[in-house]
């Protein structure tokens, strides 16, 4: 038998509402990503990105944006891997694998981010 403490802790995971677009910020410059925009390629080849990163450590198609089950995730196509920060998480290494994108933080393709760093995306979901 529950009680009313009980259930004024429970939430209904359905009723959360999901992230509508994903906020990139490149060298001052910001794009949107929509769930209908995904996959999006992120890399230095011109012809097959939408997103284009001019740095000797990103790979042609590097990593892309993929939009799955209401969720935002940053796969790494890359040899270099993609190094990903979670808010004030410490950073982790995507090497041919992906990870689910929540609030805030930053990834850099192929190297470890340093504080300000200049080729690193920051990134931002908003409901």
């Amino acid at each position: 038998m529950e009680d009313e403490s009980t259930t004024s802790t429970r939430y209904n995971m359905s009723s959360l509402s999901a992230p509508s677009l994903l906020r990139l910020t490149y060298k001052g410059k910001t794009v949107s990503i929509y769930k209908e925009d995904t996959p999006y390629l992120i890399g230095r080849d011109k012809k097959s990105c939408n997103f284009i990163v001019d740095t000797d450590f990103a790979s042609r198609n590097h990593c892309k944006i993929m939009y799955q089950d209401k969720v935002f995730f940053l796969e790494d196509c890359s040899r270099n891997g993609t190094h990903v920060q979670l808010g004030n998480a410490p950073q982790t290494m995507l090497l041919g694998n992906s990870i689910h994108l929540v609030g805030r933080g930053v990834f850099k393709l192929g190297q470890s981010i340093s504080e300000q760093d200049p080729d690193a995306i920051q990134f931002k979901l908003d409901f």
